[in-house]
């Protein structure tokens, strides 16, 4: 159905989403960090990235700006999960989706999520991608 680039430096996570994508029917390219995506985004084409916000080098904030910079009318979906607190654990931190937002990201995830809601984020990005494509034609 569409050829996805994630990003996403947590192979487990990687694994988990790519075979949520994958049972949906999308082609998907993965990328362990950052400077890996953008330089698969630069050689490849892609219908939509998904990318982690949290990951080393260049984080998801800096790949969604580089991204959008490159391809104005992608579709970027950030994701993110938790992240470590003073008291040892962990809390889900809506700065960074909103940051998301801020830079680019056309929507925005909060991990651990269901295979049916990244399944219909994804089309429901892709459908306005498509939409939009099509007002411009006219």
């Amino acid at each position: 159905m569409a050829r996805i680039l994630m990003a996403e430096d947590d192979g487990l996570v990687a694994d988990a989403v790519q075979t949520m994508l994958r049972s949906g029917g999308h082609d998907v390219i993965l990328a362990s960090h950052g400077e890996e995506a953008i330089r698969l985004f630069r050689e490849q084409a892609f219908d939509l990235v998904l990318s982690d916000v949290h990951m080393p080098g260049k984080d998801g904030l800096e790949v969604t700006e580089e991204i959008r910079r490159l391809s104005p009318d992608i579709p970027i979906v950030s994701m993110t999960g938790s992240y470590p607190r003073d008291t040892g654990g962990a809390h889900l931190d809506p700065a960074f989706l909103i940051a998301s937002k801020k830079v680019g990201a056309t929507r925005v995830i909060a991990k651990p999520f269901r295979a049916r809601e990244i399944l219909a984020l994804v089309l429901e990005c892709l459908v306005a991608k498509k939409r939009a494509e099509g007002e411009k034609m006219h």
